[in-house]
């Protein structure tokens, strides 16, 4: 499967979720056996750790389908970056989404720290660090005539912060890209729809 039918194959699934039908036969016994030999996932999902986007249900995947990397905020930690190149060097997976989504607790946390110009928690400072520039860039910048809520801005700039990172700050993922091996692109979930909005660029204006 080239990089545009795994996209294709991820648009269609999640219509298909949106549309509240769901394949049960995705993680049958008879699946599940055939894994056992080893994995070939059509896509890489950088995702937030929110209960509430689970990457296989939002794109009507099963198993072996998705090799999913989770963290809050789905931020570019270096776990993160390497777990993606593993995805693109070992498994030669052709496509790499990063998802936000909508009503994202990481990314409210980062635009009341930066409102507040608050220190940061000690723990959650490894997310907030990796967002706060953003958030705080989109703060100074917003106006009410931007197309989305400063929330939202802030949840695809993330995103797309993200995908420039893997693009240009992995040599690995660089390079796949560079031979046309692997695509990769942002998106945002609406909890409220069930829709995921694919784009390329900046889709945050």
């Amino acid at each position: 499967m080239n990089p545009k039918e795994a996209l294709e194959r991820l648009r269609e699934g999640n219509r298909q979720f949106a549309a509240g039908v769901l394949d049960s036969q995705l993680g049958s016994l008879v699946r599940r056996e055939e894994l056992t030999s080893g994995q070939a996932p059509i896509a890489t999902i950088v995702s937030c750790s929110d209960s509430r986007v689970p990457s296989e249900f939002v794109f009507n995947q099963g198993l072996g389908d998705l090799f999913v990397i989770r963290v809050a905020g789905n931020v570019d930690a270096p776990a993160v970056v390497a777990s993606a190149e593993f995805g693109v060097a070992n498994l030669n997976i052709p496509l790499l989404i990063v998802v936000g989504h909508s009503n994202c607790g990481a990314v409210q946390a980062a635009i009341a720290h930066v409102k507040s110009d608050a220190e940061g928690v000690q723990n959650l400072a490894a997310i907030l660090d990796h967002i706060a520039p953003v958030a705080r860039d989109a703060y100074a910048t917003y106006s009410s005539k931007n197309k989305y809520s400063l929330e939202e801005t802030v949840e695809r700039k993330n995103v797309q912060n993200v995908v420039n990172v893997l693009k240009t700050q992995s040599e690995v993922i660089a390079a796949a890209i560079q031979n046309q091996d692997v695509l990769v692109v942002g998106a945002h979930y609406s909890l409220e729809t069930g829709v995921v909005d694919f784009f390329d660029g900046d889709a945050a204006d």
